[in-house]
């Protein structure tokens, strides 16, 4: 089609002989110093034609002015091909003359913002399509477009959603996340709305460095339906080679529907969290102030309201041994851990893991819960949008392959703050407190009990090894077994000061470092009182 049409000008050209109406507005940053020639109107790339096509509008030569009308209609095809208006071939303008100077694509939109709330259409794709990295003090690096994508939830324009969506269909196929990446990434693929995007990118005047690239990216998105295609056959030939993969897309499907109908309807905790994703990627201490009171009460409501206490019937209580070291047989069994029975019934709530993220960007330092719930995202990638959440459905659900040899793979799901490794908990029934600066040390119920252990033995004159000091060590044998008592008692245990008020004789708890991550009133109570220092129901 850009052969016919760019053709049907060149042929007639030396047929027509009138001159054309005067030069649009449009043109008026046009430069008397750009050439240009006809004879790229029969070229093959689109925009080498557009910008033939605006060139010669503007600065029409005598050949130029004898094909006016049908340079007219061309441009006018292209238009509409375009999603374009005559304004926004100043654009084209802008690009005829960037490109001569040797660039194949010109300097993309620089996002230069703090608050990422009053992101422009093109500030978002800038955001998403460049990954967004941050290396905060070395300690955070971040780079993943389905998180920026999320940031600028609900009020995402469809420039933006371009760039995700350019991301998914260039995602390289034989990657062994592609099935994963591909089901994602598919609502974003059947919403997106040219017109939209054409509107929007037309309203967007804060960026006047940008214009070349607002035309290139108009020639991006007539390409799409082409690459949209061959990605939608790659989708193909995945879920043919196994059809299993089909739930996949299913629960993306349904992750996103889930986060709509939870997490969705808080357009306050969603601003909240695009303030300080804002605030934590720029590293800005004004956007940063007073950030502490709002976080930590989006974090407890979030647990009031979504952490249900049934969740925790079931769960093994923390029983350490600690003290009682002996030599001798024993059935004794490891102790129970709450922690790894909670962790992953935590990281399965959308609203607790959307509201952790905020608190963590802001408690970046020196938190005690923040101890705890970072290792939570050990678990899944969160929720911080429709993309997060339709990664973490598709985790969740579990296919079986039939090719012994394919891998389940899923995307790396980065964090923009840094991820703990570990969740596991210890604790036991509290049988005193004493405080000690910042702390409260936590003495236990007395615990002891009995096992068979050796109680005589002598040792041998066989030589066993040699030791590195040049002693020898001989063979020892138990001559007589009996039942020992022992004292089970756990250690004193250090927890923050903070959790104070809810320890008191009688309560049992388990705690990661220094935070109280769950108590019950007694050690008969079914389920727990507190998650994470708030009452749950």
């Amino acid at each position: 089609m850009t052969k016919l049409i760019a053709a049907s000008v060149v042929a007639m050209l030396g047929h027509v002989g009138t001159a054309s109406a005067g030069v649009p507005g449009w043109c008026k940053d046009a430069s008397s110093e750009t050439s240009y020639n006809l004879k790229d109107l029969s070229s093959t790339e689109v925009l080498k034609v557009i910008s033939t096509l605006a060139l010669a509008t503007c600065k029409p030569t005598p050949e130029a002015r004898a094909a006016a009308a049908q340079i007219e209609a061309s441009r006018q095809a292209w238009g509409k091909k375009l999603a374009m208006i005559d304004a926004d071939w100043a654009d084209a303008v802008a690009y005829a003359q960037a490109s001569t100077s040797g660039r194949g694509v010109p300097p993309a939109p620089v996002l230069s913002l703090k608050d990422y709330a009053t992101a422009t259409p093109l500030d978002q794709y800038a955001a998403i399509a460049s990954k967004v990295r941050i290396d905060a003090g070395g300690d955070v690096e971040f780079q993943d477009t389905d998180y920026a994508a999320d940031m600028f939830e609900p009020n995402l324009s469809e420039v933006g959603r371009f760039a995700f969506v350019e991301a998914c269909v260039d995602y390289k196929p034989y990657a062994l996340a592609a099935p994963a990446r591909f089901a994602q990434c598919q609502g974003d693929l059947d919403g997106f709305d040219r017109t939209k995007f054409a509107t929007q990118l037309r309203g967007d005047t804060a960026h006047p460095e940008a214009r070349a690239y607002k035309m290139y990216l108009r020639w991006q998105v007539y390409t799409l339906p082409q690459r949209m295609a061959k990605h939608a056959e790659e989708v193909k030939k995945i879920v043919t080679k196994d059809p299993d993969y089909k739930k996949w897309w299913t629960a993306a499907a349904a992750g996103r529907a889930q986060f709509a109908a939870t997490v969705g309807t808080n357009k306050a905790l969603m601003a909240l969290a695009t303030k300080m994703d804002g605030a934590f990627i720029v590293q800005s201490r004004k956007l940063m102030e007073g950030c502490e009171a709002a976080t930590e009460a989006a974090l407890q409501k979030a647990v009031a309201e979504k952490v249900p206490a049934s969740a925790f019937k079931d769960a093994p209580r923390d029983m350490p041994r600690e003290k009682y070291d002996y030599m001798g047989p024993s059935d004794r069994k490891d102790p129970p851990n709450f922690g790894d029975f909670a962790g992953p019934v935590l990281a399965d709530i959308p609203e607790l893991m959307f509201a952790l993220g905020p608190y963590l960007e802001c408690h970046k330092s020196g938190d005690v819960l923040g101890t705890y719930v970072k290792g939570l995202f050990k678990l899944t990638p969160g929720y911080r949008g429709p993309r997060r959440a339709a990664l973490a459905a598709v985790m969740r659900e579990k296919i079986e392959l039939d090719d012994l040899n394919d891998k389940v793979t899923y995307p790396y799901g980065a964090q923009p703050f840094d991820i703990g490794n570990a969740f596991g908990t210890q604790g036991g029934v509290v049988a005193s407190l004493k405080e000690e600066g910042e702390y409260v040390t936590v003495s236990f119920e007395k615990k002891s009990g009995k096992e068979k252990a050796c109680v005589q033995s002598h040792y041998t004159k066989r030589v066993l090894r040699v030791n590195s000091d040049g002693s020898l060590s001989y063979e020892l044998l138990c001559d007589k077994w009996g039942m020992v008592e022992y004292d089970d008692t756990p250690a004193d245990m250090r927890v923050s000061k903070l959790f104070k008020p809810l320890l008191r004789k009688g309560v049992q708890f388990s705690r990661f470092g220094d935070v109280v991550v769950a108590v019950w009133p007694s050690k008969s109570a079914k389920v727990p009182s507190h998650i994470l220092g708030v009452q749950v129901k």
